[in-house]
Order: structure tokens, then C-alpha cells, then sequence
């Protein structure tokens, strides 16, 4: 293949990732945005019918009553599935990235590669194969160091997962005996 028509077509390729990582980062965005007016949308409702609710039986709007612990404990689980739902976007998110860039570093490696292989087989400078040895091995660290990244991050967003529901129901067992005391 023509030097020329392969610069080409890597430098094609590599428009198509930027504008796909354009993308997903543009996606990502849009679903936190939504997420965040969804979240405050319903807990403003929800204090509104606690509110309300507390005027319609006479009650005192700074004193505490069953409905306030309801939406305390109400406000809390929608946090906790705000958290939730962030983590399972921002995760999709990288994700979605950590593949784009992988597929850049591999057209990278492999363009280097085919490079220095027709470098090497015409006429290179004596000397020349330590340098591409480091080369070589700074790629393959590179790739490892991205494997690696990827795989701390999946770990992470398990061990997010795995806690998430724990503080849910530490919350719903604190607002159950708050209301209890208070019978």
C-alpha cells in the first residue's frame, strides 16, 4: 500500500474516533442533565405534598411529624438512586470511551508497527534496532497500562453496585426507628 493513501486512511480513522468520542461524551452529558432535572423535578414535588399535606392537617410546618420522617427517609432513598443511576452513566460513559480510545491506540500500534517493519526491511541505519525495541516496548506498556485502567475501573464500579443498596436500607432502618421513638 502507498504511504500517502495509508497516512489517509489513518488520519480518516482517526477523524471517525474523535467524532465518536465527540459523541458519547455529548450522550453522556445529555443523560446526566436529565437525570439531575428528574431528580430535583421529584423531590421538589415531593416536599411540596409533604408541605401540603402537613398545612391540611394543622400542623406546623417546623414540627415533626410522621410525614416529614416519610419524606425524609423518601428524599434519602431518591439520593441514594440518584447515585446509583450517575454511577451506571458515567460507567456506560467510560466505557464506551475506554473502547474508542483502545481501538486508536491499536490503529496506533499497528500503523507504528507496519512502519517500522518496511522501515526496517529498507536499508535502515545500522543502530536503528534498539530504538525500535523501545518503541515496541512502549507500545506493549502503553496497551497494559490501559487493560489495567479499564480493569481498576470495572472493579470500582462493582464495588459501587455491591454498596449502593446498603446505605438505602441503613436510611429506611434509621427513619423506622426515628418514628417509632416518637409513638
Amino acid at each position: 500500500m502507498n504511504p500517502t493513501e495509508s497516512l489517509k486512511d489513518l488520519q480518516k480513522a482517526e477523524l471517525e474516533a474523535a467524532v465518536a468520542l465527540n459523541q458519547v461524551l455529548f450522550r453522556g452529558y445529555e443523560q446526566l442533565t436529565q437525570l439531575q432535572m428528574q431528580t430535583m423535578r421529584l423531590m421538589a414535588q415531593q416536599a411540596a405534598q409533604t408541605l401540603q399535606s402537613a398545612v391540611g392537617k394543622g400542623e406546623v410546618p417546623s414540627a415533626p411529624g410522621a410525614d416529614w420522617a416519610d419524606a425524609a427517609r423518601a428524599g434519602g432513598e431518591n439520593v441514594m438512586s440518584y447515585v446509583e443511576k450517575f454511577g451506571q452513566i458515567a460507567s456506560a460513559t467510560q466505557a464506551e470511551m475506554t473502547e474508542i480510545l483502545q481501538s486508536r491506540l491499536e490503529r496506533l500500534q499497528n500503523s507504528l508497527h507496519d512502519s517500522l517493519g518496511q522501515n526496517a526491511s529498507a536499508a535502515a541505519p545500522a543502530g536503528v534496532e534498539p530504538m525500535q525495541a523501545l518503541l515496541q516496548s512502549t507500545m506493549n506498556w502503553t496497551t497494559q497500562a490501559l487493560n489495567t485502567l479499564q480493569d481498576t475501573q470495572q472493579q470500582a464500579v462493582r464495588l459501587m453496585s455491591a454498596q449502593a443498596p446498603k446505605p438505602t436500607a441503613a436510611a429506611s432502618r434509621t427513619s423506622a426507628s426515628s418514628a417509632a421513638r416518637r409513638k
